[in-house]
């Protein structure tokens, strides 16, 4: 029977299992089928084609109202591919399977999906068969794609997935619907009560049409019907709508994912399927725009893991391969140039300080995706983090960028609060670009010692061997900072700035030398010998003289002879042990004691080289 274009078919799973007797049993109006043919891989590509934009369709219903002209250009889409496979390969015989859609055996659509499965969706509201014919309209085509991507929205019951397709009026697409055997010869008068089933499957049980049969054909066909209404009584609820306990585990299982479904990451998925495939730049950029949108308010909430989804899919699609339009590309590159911007990031500040782990981690996927112009406002974020985990992780983020162009991290040194400038000249030791070092020259004076020590520390980690960080690392010797005038004239002494030489010799003679601290004027006449010559032993001589006269000049000459002792242990030559060796018998004891504890430790050096050398090939 054909009711407003639907071909339907009554049959019951079990009709081989029962063999009815006479002429109960029939053949198909049509007789048998003939042999299947294989079809053709141009034609099974062309089936999976019109599938596969049949999806993307439905996905895009999701998001569009139909009369949107996105959805409608789908639309049309869907309808020329359709048409032009049946125009080329005739009518399209489709057998739905209950995950999946054949033509003639082979498979052109699958899903295992129950949630998301097209042919589940109609194998479940006994759908078995779907015919495709040449000539179908761009509206029955639409009617199609709004039934299949409607259904199971409804809110009313009475509104299954046959009532719809029937209420469509096709002409050019067909459908088989299998019905219950049992509930074919038990419900002759259902439909008048009350609670009948409803839609579309009572209408053609209510017009089905009685054979016409011999009378004794009838009364068998009476007999069989008593006995299939007894059995369908006695095994309703047995066989129909028991359920085994893997069923209902399964059942609880899917109940579980639908309501756990993250609904952004499918919103990402479909917008996803869609842009990938999108050729006309306008309808392109609507899209970035209303994902854009949806971003700003995760912003807000502070829901780092939803926005850097997003993200990600812009910098997916802009590294796609065959890749997007050039058009697409430079639109997916404005748009991450707008997450960047100050007023858009300035939204992260009153979630900056209270971030879990976890949405940390998001933050900085998302901050990393973005374009280096965004690096000043990831600054300002780094100046209102708090916490320190937070101040390390989007300094790891800045160094990355700096790696790549540290203009923009050089440009915000001139000016700040001191915190952020010194985790600025971190992140620069870090990079290890001597670019930075003109910048930092500027900072060598900086007003707080912090910034300063980081400045010290950065040149000795950027280029302690470039002459330009050995001429900066020398203005650390006027430091207004002991420790940092004692770590320059550490670095100076271990990587013999010779050039330093002049400046500790003016040291030594101004008139505040003697104000200095003990261990500093050690350090620096260290340095000295180290750095001096044989030309140095005269001084060092005069320096070892010691006076009997008044008690703060003995006491000035014996700080004198010690700081010579140590400028005479760094010398390694001839002269410097002879001295050294003079100086045992020194009158004063602390001077005599420290020359002979120098010699013993110049003799183990000495031999430990010559051990060293004999056991080298």
């Amino acid at each position: 029977m054909t009711k407003s274009g639907i071909a339907v078919t009554l049959f019951d799973v079990k009709a081989e299992e029962t063999k009815l007797p006479g002429n109960l049993s029939r053949e198909p109006e049509n007789g048998p089928n003939p042999p299947n043919d294989t079809l053709s891989d141009e034609s099974v590509k062309s089936a999976q084609d019109v599938f596969r934009v049949l999806v993307k369709a439905i996905k895009n219903l999701k998001l569009y109202l139909p009369n949107n002209p996105v959805h409608q250009r789908f639309l049309k889409e869907f309808h020329s591919k359709l048409a032009g496979h049946l125009e080329k390969f005739g009518d399209a015989v489709l057998t739905v399977g209950q995950y999946t859609l054949t033509l003639e055996d082979q498979t052109v659509y699958e899903n295992i999906n129950r949630l998301d499965s097209l042919a589940f969706k109609l194998f479940v509201d006994g759908v078995r068969q779907m015919t495709l014919m040449e000539g179908v309209t761009e509206e029955e085509s639409g009617y199609l794609l709004e039934v299949l991507g409607r259904t199971g929205d409804s809110a009313s019951s009475d509104d299954d997935l046959v009532t719809l397709l029937w209420q469509k009026n096709f002409h050019h697409i067909k459908f088989q619907i299998l019905e219950d055997f049992f509930s074919d010869l038990t419900e002759g008068v259902s439909l008048q009560t009350s609670d009948s089933k409803a839609g579309f499957t009572n209408l053609i049980q209510s017009e089905l049409k009685t054979p016409v049969v011999s009378k004794e054909e009838s009364g068998q066909a009476e007999s069989m019907k008593t006995l299939a209404a007894e059995q369908g009584r006695n095994n309703q609820f047995t066989q129909v709508f028991r359920l085994t306990e893997e069923e209902i585990a399964s059942i609880k299982n899917e109940m579980k994912v639908e309501t756990e479904k993250d609904l952004i990451s499918e919103m990402i998925d479909i917008f996803y399927s869609v842009l990938q495939v999108e050729k006309e730049a306008l309808f392109f950029s609507e899209m970035v725009d209303l994902l854009v949108g949806n971003t700003a308010h995760l912003l807000e909430e502070g829901d780092f893991i939803q926005l850097q989804k997003i993200v990600r899919l812009f910098v997916l699609l802009k590294e796609q391969i065959p890749p997007l339009p050039e058009a697409h590309v430079e639109s997916l590159d404005r748009t991450i140039d707008v997450l960047g911007k100050s007023a858009y990031l300035d939204k992260v500040e009153k979630h900056i300080n209270t971030l879990d782990d976890k949405h940390l981690s998001a933050l900085c996927q998302f901050l990393g995706m973005l374009n280096s112009s965004s690096v000043p406002s990831i600054i300002n974020l780094l100046g209102k983090a708090k916490v320190r985990k937070t101040r390390k992780a989007l300094s790891d983020i800045l160094v990355e960028f700096g790696r790549r162009d540290i203009t923009p991290i050089l440009a915000r040194l001139q000016g700040g609060e001191w915190f952020v400038i010194r985790n600025l000249v971190q992140i620069i030791g870090q990079i290890g670009n001597l670019q930075a070092v003109e910048s930092l020259n500027k900072l060598v004076q900086y007003p707080d010692d912090r910034v300063r020590k980081e400045v010290l520390l950065t040149l000795i980690s950027v280029g302690k061997e470039n002459e330009k960080v050995k001429g900066m690392i020398l203005l650390f010797l006027n430091d207004r900072d002991v420790a940092l005038r004692r770590q320059a004239l550490q670095v100076i002494q271990i990587h013999q700035y010779e050039k330093a030489l002049p400046i500790l010799m003016k040291m030594i003679a101004a008139e505040d030398f003697s104000s200095r601290e003990e261990d500093e004027k050690y350090l620096i006449f260290s340095a000295i010998g180290k750095l001096g010559k044989a030309d140095l032993i005269p001084m060092l001589k005069e320096y070892l003289k010691p006076s009997f006269f008044f008690w703060i000049k003995r006491r000035q000459k014996e700080g004198r002879a010690l700081c010579a002792v140590y400028a005479l242990k760094k010398m390694e030559t001839p002269q410097a042990a002879a001295l050294l060796t003079e100086a045992k018998r020194h009158p004063y004891k602390m001077v005599g004691d420290l020359a002979s504890k120098t010699l013993v430790e110049i003799q183990r050096t000495k031999e430990r080289k010559e051990l060293k050398n004999k056991n080298e090939p």
